[in-house]
């Protein structure tokens, strides 16, 4: 059987196995919701699915910062110069299309920075389609942490963050 406990603070009951974890709530059994959302500081543990996977996953928001504060923790931007050509295609009539959402930002411990589409890259910009023996050269502009000593950027990863080519920025 499960052991039946009462959480006071949040008027909620919590079943665990005997001497064990409890089990993981599925995403509709959550305490928390759009109008009652996980207090800062509190570890939050979920399923997640995305297609055929899923994961069990424990969050927590340990600090949020606004104000001043929050000003001097923002990112540097990190300026990358780069060409591409297209040596050779499967069909030299489709071309390979270039531009931010194709790359992805992680930082020097792969972690996957968010995309910042507000920053203002210079001209020329590394966007546009380019055909078989065609290249393409220009500015990428990114956000990344002041401290992160060895950000890495990379172009084609799948959804999952497998493959594609991965370039250090450092």
């Amino acid at each position: 059987g499960l052991e039946v406990t009462w959480d006071q603070e949040r008027q909620t009951v919590a079943l665990s196995t005997p001497g064990g974890q409890a089990p993981v709530p599925e995403e509709s059994a959550s305490p928390y919701s759009r109008t009652d959302p996980v207090p800062l500081g509190t570890a939050h543990t979920f399923r997640y699915a995305k297609g055929d996977d899923d994961w069990t996953i424990t969050m927590q928001i340990s600090e949020s910062l606004r104000g001043d504060k929050a000003w001097q923790a923002l990112k540097e931007y990190v300026l990358v110069r780069l060409s591409a050509k297209v040596d050779e295609a499967s069909d030299p009539d489709q071309a390979v299309a270039f531009h931010l959402a194709g790359f992805d930002l992680y930082s020097a411990d792969s972690v996957q920075y968010t995309a910042f589409w507000t920053v203002v890259t210079p001209s020329p910009k590394f966007d546009g389609r380019v055909y078989q023996g065609g290249t393409l050269d220009g500015y990428l502009a990114f956000l990344v942490n002041q401290s992160d000593p060895a950000p890495k950027v990379v172009f084609g990863a799948d959804y999952t963050g497998a493959g594609g080519a991965w370039f250090s920025l450092t």
